[in-house]
């Protein structure tokens, strides 16, 4: 709970439940509170629990058990409150955060509240961490680092002028993701200002090639274990983006994993309604293996073509 408060602008706490708990011969740990009859062991090691053995603070008079039960759930309070604030200072709040939800129903359903206020969460983050992002699941797609990327990509990013033709690929194993040998090879298949290249990767949707480098995409690792949901959100994202270029041509390089699949079927279904040409280059099980690029620089090469041949010429 306090993790979660602090999450929502909580600065300040005055509490009596360690010693309300204790009266009731309860146990605080990090993830709620345990009957001390239920206990076998005791999982901590404050003062208290570093001296008592379960059974003796079982057997212990009343009063000497509420005190001892009192002074190890002030010290759970007091660490859970120093956690929160190293946390915070690394830049890991959300995490903790997400991790403390998942000790109850209750709480787990109370933060999908927090999705409501996304843009709120945004705007009070800082614009970078001194840690990465990780992202396990869908609740992670309200991170403030993640909405506030997604954002700004789809409504400012200005993508090269003159190039007509839009390259999504999926992301290779080497960063910087420009740096990897089979993108280079792509890139010297065609002329680069006239190509607007893209990758999508979870939990972002879409992003050009030159923001590979910039926080938060270069320093996310994300679950590969990842639900529909998550694979539905990001290839919405993905259309979002591409639905501003409505009159460019789009090459698509996708492979049967789940996530290409589904940006396929979006993609197929936004080009449907606003005309747009699409091009699927297919890599199989792996976009990047050599046939596969191999493959993709032939359309491109051919889309280069096809360009010179149809752009206007100057009159001597």
């Amino acid at each position: 709970m306090l993790a979660l408060a602090v999450s929502l602008g909580c600065d300040l706490f005055d509490s009596a439940s360690y010693a309300i708990f204790a009266r009731n011969n309860r146990y605080m740990t990090t993830n709620g509170t345990v009957r001390l009859d239920d206990l076998e062991y005791l999982p901590c090691s404050c003062s208290i629990c570093r001296k008592s053995d379960v059974r003796d603070l079982k057997t212990s008079p009343p009063s000497e058990k509420t005190r001892k039960l009192s002074i190890h759930n002030l010290n759970v309070l007091i660490e859970e409150i120093r956690r929160i604030k190293q946390s915070t200072i690394e830049g890991r709040l959300w995490e903790l955060v997400m991790q403390r939800v998942r000790a109850h129903p209750k709480l787990y359903e109370a933060v999908h509240v927090l999705s409501r206020y996304r843009a709120l969460f945004e705007k009070h983050s800082p614009m970078t961490k001194k840690r990465g992002v990780f992202f396990f699941d869908r609740l992670d797609l309200s991170r403030p680092e993640i909405v506030r990327f997604r954002t700004r990509v789809t409504n400012e990013y200005l993508p090269p002028e003159g190039s007509k033709t839009i390259v999504l690929l999926p992301t290779p194993t080497t960063r910087p993701y420009y740096a990897d040998n089979a993108v280079k090879k792509v890139l010297k298949s065609a002329d680069e200002q006239a190509l607007h290249i893209c990758f999508f990767k979870i939990p972002y949707g879409i992003f050009p090639m030159e923001l590979g480098d910039v926080f938060p995409v270069a320093q996310t690792e994300a679950s590969k274990q990842l639900d529909s949901n998550v694979l539905r959100d990001t290839a919405e994202a993905v259309v979002q983006y591409l639905g501003r270029f409505r009159n460019s041509q789009i090459i698509l390089h996708i492979s049967d994993e789940d996530l290409s699949r589904t940006i396929l079927s979006k993609v197929k279904g936004l080009c449907k309604k606003t005309n747009q040409k699409l091009r699927i280059s297919y890599g199989g099980g792996d976009a990047w293996r050599d046939e596969a690029v191999e493959s993709l620089c032939t359309a491109l090469r051919e889309v280069e073509k096809s360009r010179k041949q149809t752009a206007p010429r100057l009159r001597k």
